[in-house]
């Protein structure tokens, strides 16, 4: 039997999303960090929903991390490059809105946060098939840690696109609730960027 997977279903749209989808009749396992929550959302949707706890701790944990870093990334991407192809064209006060310096500042903020975090996916994805447990392990907290603050962007694109992008008929939203999705996944990113520090300060001091 096949079960929908729901990522970050502990609270917020991932809880919303597991629950609807259970209480419509479909099979789901709902997935997220915190215990308590997720049997919670899992009470909430009914029988046959099952919950899953996580964390990036162990080698599936890891590549999931990976996985979903990389997909949240490619929509970062996306996002990003709709609101700079949006700021070539919109004229405000007769002029393009690129030219004005506020908007090429959010412009760069997100190219920003994405570039730091594809160098992080992109090694996490090469040590994912040819590293050691412990470089994969390291690199799942990488991504996790720079990866997870990719919502900005979706939430900048929206600045950018002005009016239109708060609009149901703008494709803005789905990239930001897709994103946001990604930013609760196992936890937010802080905890993550105080375990790199830490593993990596006790490497140097190997």
């Amino acid at each position: 039997m096949s079960r929908t997977v729901v990522v970050g279903a502990s609270s917020g749209l991932g809880r919303c999303i597991g629950v609807g989808l259970a209480q419509r009749g479909a099979q789901v396992a709902l997935l997220a960090r915190r215990r308590a929550r997720i049997e919670a959302a899992a009470k909430e949707a009914g029988s046959g929903t099952i919950a899953i706890e996580c964390d990036v701790t162990d080698e599936g944990s890891c590549r999931s991390a990976i996985n979903e870093a990389a997909d949240a990334l490619g929509g970062a991407r996306a996002v990003m490059h709709l609101a700079i192809e949006y700021a070539k064209v919109r004229k405000q006060f007769g002029q393009l809105i690129g030219s004005f310096q506020a908007i090429q500042h959010l412009c760069v903020d997100m190219y920003e946060t994405v570039e730091l975090a594809r160098s992080g996916v992109i090694h996490a994805l090469w040590a994912a098939d040819n590293a050691d447990a412990d470089e994969r392990h390291l690199s799942a907290l990488r991504a996790k840690a720079f990866a997870g603050r990719l919502a900005t962007v979706g939430d900048t694109a929206i600045q950018v696109f002005g009016g239109i992008g708060y609009t149901w008929e703008h494709d803005a939203h789905l990239y930001l609730k897709r994103l946001l999705s990604w930013s609760t996944f196992l936890g937010g990113p802080d905890r993550y960027l105080t375990e790199l520090g830490a593993r990596l300060t006790e490497r140097a001091l190997k």
